[in-house]
C-alpha cells in the first residue's frame, strides 16, 4: 500500500489544484456580473452544484492521503506528504488555464443556462428570473442565441435551395446536349439519365 498512498495523493494534488482553480474561476465571473464592490460578487450563484460536491472529494482526498501516509510511514512520510500536496499543487496549477479561460467560462456558463431551464420547468420563477439575469449579464441571451442558430439554419436553407436551382440548370443543359447527339446515340442516353438523377 506504500506505492499506492503516493500514488492517491499525487492525484489528489492534481485534483485539488484544478478545484482551486475553477473556485478562482467562479469568483472571477462572479465579480464581473456584480454591481457592487462585494468581495465575491455573484460567485455562489454562477457556482455550478457540482463543484461542491467535486471540492469535497478533493479536499477530503487530499486530507486522507496525508493521513494515511502519516499513518503508514510514519510523521517524516507524513511531512513529505503535506509538501507535496502544498508544493505540487501550486506547480500543477501553473499549467492550467487562467481563471478568466474559455474552458472554465464555458462551464460555468453551460451550468447557469442548464439550471435556468431546470428553474423555468420546475416553476421556480424567482429563481429562474434571476438566473435569467446573470446569463443576460454573460452575453448569453437566449433570444440572442436561438436568432443566430435560426439564421444558420436559413442559411443553410438558402444554400441548399442555391444548390438545388444550379442542379436544375446542369440537367437542363445535359438535356440540351443529349439532344444535339440524337435520339440513337449511346452518350445521349447517359446525359439524360445523369440529368434526371440531378432533378431527384
Amino acid at each position: 500500500m506504500l506505492i499506492e498512498n503516493w500514488i492517491f495523493a499525487s492525484i489528489m494534488t492534481v485534483l485539488l489544484s484544478y478545484q482551486l482553480r475553477f473556485s478562482e474561476a467562479t469568483l472571477v465571473l462572479g465579480r464581473e456580473l456584480s454591481d457592487t464592490d462585494s468581495a465575491t460578487g455573484f460567485q455562489d450563484a454562477v457556482t455550478p452544484p457540482w463543484q461542491t460536491k467535486f471540492g469535497f472529494f478533493a479536499f477530503g482526498g487530499s486530507i486522507f492521503a496525508i493521513v494515511a501516509i502519516w499513518s503508514d510511514l510514519g510523521w517524516l512520510s507524513g511531512l513529505g506528504a503535506i509538501a507535496l500536496v502544498l508544493i505540487g499543487q501550486a506547480l500543477v496549477g501553473s499549467f492550467l488555464p487562467r481563471p478568466d479561460a474559455p474552458h472554465f467560462r464555458n462551464l460555468i456558463l453551460k451550468s447557469m443556462v442548464s439550471r435556468h431551464a431546470d428553474f423555468v420547468r420546475d416553476g421556480d420563477t424567482d429563481r429562474a428570473s434571476a438566473m435569467h439575469e446573470l446569463v443576460v449579464r454573460a452575453g448569453l441571451l437566449a433570444d440572442e442565441a436561438v436568432k443566430a442558430v435560426e439564421a444558420n439554419i436559413q442559411s443553410l436553407q438558402t444554400q441548399h435551395d442555391s444548390l438545388g436551382e444550379a442542379l436544375v440548370d446542369s440537367a437542363n443543359m445535359l438535356d440540351g446536349l443529349a439532344d444535339e447527339l440524337g435520339e440513337d446515340s449511346e452518350i445521349a442516353a447517359r446525359l439524360r439519365e445523369v440529368a434526371d438523377d440531378a432533378r431527384k
